[in-house]
């Protein structure tokens, strides 16, 4: 489980990057479609919350570079989707990681932009698959195993010495 943990702090530390616009403007011009990860930010200061989303697996083919900032083309038709999602949610002094993956079936229709979403409640995660284009959810929502781990980080204070 703890490499799932260290995914989940490498996506949160890998700031808040956007979806790359462009690179979904060039898969659905192509004739495809595209399915990108998504982010929600909750909390604030001391008390962040971070729920993140994002692809695995298209087709049983490794996705490049997972993340929650990334699209990916799809060619229109069936397609076999495992996504990913957690949740950071951190506190003085510790954090705690929750993570999962589902698969998903989705008929990707061309021109469509798709959406990997999900909701965190109490240790539960629900995911699905959003058609931004429709403005419909694309799948149903799947409960899938999750993975918990809380982490007691040591409390820095800095404290300046007299020169």
């Amino acid at each position: 489980m703890r490499p799932l943990a260290c995914c989940l702090l490498l996506l949160l530390v890998s700031g808040c990057n956007s979806v790359n616009q462009d690179a979904v403007k060039a898969y659905v011009a192509a004739g495809n479609a595209s399915i990108q990860g998504s982010t929600s930010l909750k909390g604030s200061g001391l008390f962040p919350r971070k729920q993140m989303y994002w692809v695995v697996k298209i087709d049983g083919e490794p996705v490049n570079l997972p993340g929650y900032s990334r699209a990916y083309s799809l060619s229109p038709g069936v397609r076999r989707i495992v996504v990913g999602g957690g949740l950071f949610q951190g506190q003085l002094g510790s954090h705690d990681t929750l993570g999962g993956e589902a698969e998903f079936t989705v008929d990707a229709k061309a021109g469509h932009k798709y959406e990997v979403r999900g909701e965190v409640s109490e240790a539960q995660l629900s995911l699905w698959i959003f058609d931004l284009t429709a403005n419909a959810m694309a799948t149903g929502s799947m409960r899938p195993a999750v993975h918990t781990e809380n982490h007691r980080d040591p409390i820095l204070i800095p404290i300046p010495l007299p020169r």
